[in-house]
């Protein structure tokens, strides 16, 4: 890879629906609700839910390590819970336990299914529960209040297909693994992929996607025969974590050193197959921690000042934000090799 590069762009934004303003949105119905409220809460008095898509995925625990940091600092309550599994039904039955406990205020969850989710969160925002979603959003917008989100979807797979494309000097084969079909925002972003790739460089075959599902020992027999199918693979795209950790395994036990690999992954968690000799490893990923924290300032600034958000203002600390839409979005897509792992700590 000629240059590692780091793309940053700030975007955030806020819509106003229903006529109600900032972050003082009705429910997913019309009745009177926390969600339609204009009234706001002490800090002390606000208790927040992160549920991820499943527990103990090392992306989802650093999200909640940041996120707990900044909870603890503004004096709000900050529960982690989730599935232990990656399974959307275990994930609705959670949001039904939080709707019968009657006292959380907010929800801030990454769905595991896109589609499956929205009827229990639409349930939730009548029941007066705040919905946001981060990292990966349901299919429908009024099943929740805002998508946080650090990278646009078509901006990160539009990064990774011009990368490849450069890597690979336009002529080759790859082999794409995400992480699973349902989820909404790694398909948007395996498409953007996948069109600047069929654009730009027509000549990059590429093979059908596979899906690890969250599993890294899963994602690591697939790599493995990936590299076996395909004695000409140059390199293997991972769009969803902990993929690149499976496909760097599999092309270190194959031998196939010169079987690039690359994409998403936590700069701290591939250092060690980073920084091997016989492998050529690149990370394509986010700011993490910065996303867990931010996530959490958005929730108190909604429910604790009434924060309102208008098309044209600017966030604070965030002076290139604008307001688009339901998504708010950090756009932020950090490219690094053995050269540049070490400067970031996550």
């Amino acid at each position: 890879m000629k240059k590692v590069k780091q793309l940053t762009a700030v975007i955030l934004a806020f819509v106003l629906v229903f006529g109600l303003a900032g972050c003082t949105r009705g429910g997913a119905g019309e009745k009177d609700s926390k969600s339609g409220s204009a009234e706001t809460k002490k800090a002390e008095d606000l208790k927040v839910v992160m549920m991820p898509k499943v527990m103990g995925m090392p992306i989802f625990e650093s999200y909640y390590n940041a996120a707990k940091e900044q909870a603890d600092d503004l004096g709000i309550t900050l529960d982690y819970i989730g599935p232990s599994e990656l399974d959307a039904s275990k994930q609705v039955n959670l949001v039904q336990d939080l709707i019968s406990g009657g006292d959380t205020d907010a929800l801030l969850i990454c769905p595991a299914d896109g589609e499956a989710l929205v009827p229990v969160l639409k349930e939730a925002m009548d029941a007066g529960i705040h919905v946001y979603t981060w990292d990966d959003d349901v299919v429908d917008e009024t099943a929740r209040e805002y998508f946080i989100n650090m990278c646009g979807d078509k901006i990160y797979g539009e990064q990774m297909g011009k990368t490849i494309g450069e890597m690979l000097e336009g002529k080759g084969k790859i082999g794409v693994v995400n992480g699973n079909m349902t989820a909404t925002s790694l398909t948007l972003k395996e498409e953007a992929l996948q069109d600047v790739l069929k654009n730009e460089f027509p000549d990059i075959e590429v093979t059908p996607t596979v899906y690890h599902g969250g599993d890294q020992q899963k994602a690591y027999a697939l790599c493995q025969d990936l590299l076996t199918a395909n004695p000409d693979l140059d390199l293997i795209a991972v769009i969803a974590t902990p993929g690149l950790l499976g496909a760097a395994q599999a092309v270190d036990a194959s031998g196939r050193s010169e079987v690039i690999v690359y994409g998403a992954e936590q700069p701290n968690n591939i250092k060690e197959y980073m920084m091997k000799d016989n492998l050529n490893v690149v990370g394509c990923l986010w700011d993490v921690m910065t996303l867990g924290k931010e996530a959490v300032n958005i929730v108190y600034s909604c429910l604790a000042d009434g924060k309102e958000y208008k098309e044209g203002d600017t966030v604070e600390g965030y002076p290139e934000s604008s307001v688009i839409g339901t998504n708010i979005t950090f756009n932020a897509v950090l490219e690094f090799d053995k050269d540049t792992v070490d400067d970031y700590n996550f």
